[in-house]
């Protein structure tokens, strides 16, 4: 019984839980500007949680992008399944933010190439007044 105790807790302390919310380490980067100018930008922040802003479209009702500042679009692939219970086609045209995994490209909207934002449990979505 011991061994199997210990096969059973060892592993449960060698796992590591995530950081609080408001820890600042965890806090998404924010680049400068929010206005992304070429695919160097996009590259230097590949891999991390960004937070972009711009204005929200969609595409045939299931996929969302962001149009910054600088004309550079950043896909939201499925998101119709990210805001499931919300009205979100409302946010038509208006200016957002979101904050998702910055991927360099997408591949799940066919026909579509460009950055895009993998939408998890700890991203975020919302209008700017």
């Amino acid at each position: 019984m011991k061994r199997i105790l210990l096969l059973v807790v060892i592993p449960l302390a060698a796992c590591k839980s995530s950081p609080p919310p408001d820890d600042p380490a965890a806090a998404p980067v924010r680049p400068a500007g929010m206005a992304f100018t070429d695919w160097g930008d996009i590259d230097r922040y590949a891999g991390q949680f960004i937070t972009v802003e711009g204005v929200f479209h969609h595409i045939r009702g299931t996929h969302g992008y962001v149009e910054t500042g600088s004309g550079l679009n950043v896909y939201l692939p499925h998101f119709d399944l990210y805001k499931r219970d919300d009205a979100w086609l409302e946010y038509e045209n208006k200016r957002v933010w979101v904050t998702g995994l910055l991927h360099s490209y997408t591949r799940d909207i066919p026909g579509y190439q460009g950055p895009s934002l993998e939408l998890t449990s700890g991203s975020g979505f919302g209008v700017i007044e």
